[in-house]
């Protein structure tokens, strides 16, 4: 009996644990999406699931327009919503970091705020500066597919089409 309420248990809580994050990565408020790369890939080896990285400038028209025009749009956003877990990378957010996350870049420039690290890892690990942009990886940070400013729901539903098929598949 006693192992039988463990398991009962642990399954509760695993799946209360999935249906938070999924509420997480799938509602319609970018604010909700994960924001923490780290984070993402614990995650995504947890779940089995691909990352969708979305790099973005908070101010860029294109950003905007992608995130409610395609992200938002039938059929992406169920897609999104049942495939993979969503990663909003917002190279100017001012939120500091704490002391000990902050370093110096390859400049010696100081990383003091989640935007700059953003960035940084925009720069340093997909050699882009480009906004918006979207990488579908795997909890390696094996890059799967690759996608910029992209106007046409179909052609990016296309992309995450081929990027969870290479997940799988790999």
């Amino acid at each position: 009996m006693k192992l039988f309420a463990i398991l009962f248990l642990l399954l509760f809580t695993t799946s209360s644990f999935a249906q938070s994050k999924l509420e997480m990565t799938g509602t319609s408020d970018k604010d909700s999406w994960i924001t923490n790369y780290a984070e993402a890939l614990d995650y995504s080896e947890w779940m089995n699931w691909p990352i969708l990285l979305f790099f973005t400038d908070n101010a860029n028209e294109k950003a905007q327009k992608m995130t409610t025009d395609i992200l938002k749009s039938e059929p992406c956003f169920t897609f999104l919503e049942e495939h993979f877990i969503i990663v909003y990378l917002d190279i100017n957010d001012p939120t500091p970091l704490p002391k000990f996350q902050q370093y110096p870049d390859d400049d010696d420039n100081l990383v003091d705020t989640v935007g700059k690290r953003n960035k940084y890892t925009q720069i340093s690990d997909f050699r882009s500066t480009n906004q918006p942009e979207f990488y579908i990886v795997d909890h390696h940070e094996t890059i799967l597919a690759a996608s910029a400013y992209e106007t046409d729901p179909n052609a990016f539903l296309n992309f995450l089409t081929i990027g969870l098929e290479t997940y799988k598949n790999k």
